[in-house]
């Protein structure tokens, strides 16, 4: 009898095992599965005018390996979320994430992905520079490169021009660009005005977005909503003076 008891309990133990890894190589599965764009066109509803992301309302399969009680889970899930907006985090550096199967995934890929039913190749550039604008209008699939040349006027920066400096030594604007990672000189002039325009020459020679070395100043003279002026200060797009005095004229 004792042996017969050992043999039936390595019976149900054999078939425990068989269950749990049968469960995981399910749960695999559909990690996989949620990885596809296809899986978030159907998780997440995206509005390409506006950049919202929503979540879908799920169905009680979605929950049938997780939980023993899939439809009271689906139910609670979508009263929760569905409709709700989705990937709503935002970091410090002005991007939207959130998770998705327990993995973080960014908004401006997300929307690209639904959008256009494949993942991007590349990064995803911001065109007008407001990280959470997610507009599939305000996207692009770039390199590192590309991206590189879409770029703000750095804070440090004292001449209000991007690659454009005053050698004190020389008393001349020294002019430079980098194009794949090497700095190419521009030369010395005298006039701050030519070295700008040697500047913004060489910008368009190689390809550089227009908006690249956009400043502050600029992107008020773009007529800005305060809604996407507050976004930007977030983004630390903005220096917080500039950013009350924007706010103080859009009040007044």
């Amino acid at each position: 009898m004792g042996k017969a008891r050992e043999q039936m309990q390595r019976q149900r133990d054999e078939s425990e095992r068989l269950l749990e890894w049968n469960r995981a190589a399910t749960i695999r599965q559909l990690q996989a599965d949620f990885e596809k764009p296809e899986s978030l066109a159907r998780l997440m509803e995206y509005n390409p005018d506006s950049g919202a992301l929503k979540w879908r309302a799920r169905m009680p399969e979605m929950f049938a390996v997780k939980y023993r009680q899939p439809e009271a889970q689906c139910a609670a899930w979508n009263t929760r979320w569905a409709g709700k907006p989705a990937l709503n985090c935002q970091d410090k550096s002005g991007y939207r994430h959130g998770r998705v199967n327990r993995k973080k995934v960014y908004a401006h890929r997300a929307a690209w992905e639904i959008f256009h039913g494949s993942p991007p190749e590349n990064q995803i550039d911001h065109i007008n520079g407001v990280r959470n604008d997610n507009r599939i209008a305000n996207l692009r699939d770039v390199t590192c490169s590309q991206n590189l040349q879409n770029a703000k006027l750095r804070t440090s920066n004292s001449s209000g021009c991007t690659g454009v400096s005053f050698n004190g030594q020389l008393q001349k604007w020294e002019t430079y660009i980098i194009v794949d990672s090497k700095q190419i000189r521009l030369g010395m002039f005298a006039d701050f005005d030519d070295a700008v325009a040697a500047r913004k020459k060489a910008e368009r020679v190689h390809g550089f977005h227009p908006n690249h070395g956009r400043s502050e100043q600029d992107l008020r003279a773009a007529g800005m909503s305060w809604e996407q002026v507050w976004d930007a200060k977030n983004a630390e797009f903005f220096d917080p003076e500039i950013f009350r005095s924007i706010q103080q004229e859009t009040e007044a």
